[in-house]
């Protein structure tokens, strides 16, 4: 089952409308002409991907449009995955479970875009079982982490040098507690 987040590449395709008011997430998903409107608690456009293939497989096994967004509205990520909480005036996302570079960054990009001008502060730590990669991908993350140009940087781990010479190989080395 071929499916796109491109438009007209696909007989199914898809697109991420953003975070909505209701604090869930609005993803436009036509199957085969089928169009569903939903807004769930997966977070950010990376999960338009994943959503895609759920819902291209379930179509072309038979399920209906409304079986489809009935499962779809009572899937829950685990904890530490791309929660989402309100604590007084910040926004928390907590997406702490067992990253990988990937993830990191799409995770990273998407709080991006979730923060207001001026007010994003990450807290991060290590990706683990990542074997000879782990100090480049540290390294990378660094630097990635300094593109977004974040008002600070908590990090803490294994791997804080590598992370740091990342951060700072793109001249900030300020904002970045370690």
């Amino acid at each position: 089952v071929h499916f796109s987040t491109r438009q007209g590449q696909s007989k199914y395709q898809g697109s991420y409308l953003g975070l909505q008011a209701s604090g869930k997430s609005r993803f436009l998903l036509d199957l085969q002409g089928q169009i569903l409107d939903l807004e769930l608690d997966l977070h950010g456009q990376f999960m338009l991907e994943n959503l895609l293939a759920a819902c291209s497989a379930a179509w072309s096994l038979g399920l209906d449009p409304e079986a489809i967004r009935l499962g779809l509205q009572q899937t829950k990520l685990p904890e530490h995955r791309g929660q989402i909480k309100r604590q007084g005036s910040f926004l928390v996302i907590d997406d702490c479970y067992n990253a990988n570079p990937l993830s990191m960054r799409c995770a990273l990009d998407h709080v991006q875009t979730l923060a207001a001008p001026g007010q994003l502060y990450l807290i991060l730590g290590d990706m683990k079982e990542l074997g000879e990669e782990a100090e480049k991908e540290h390294e990378e993350l660094g630097r990635h982490v300094a593109d977004l140009d974040p008002c600070g940087v908590f990090y803490l781990g294994e791997y804080a040098s590598q992370f740091q010479a990342g951060y700072t190989s793109r001249g900030r080395a300020e904002k970045l507690y370690l």
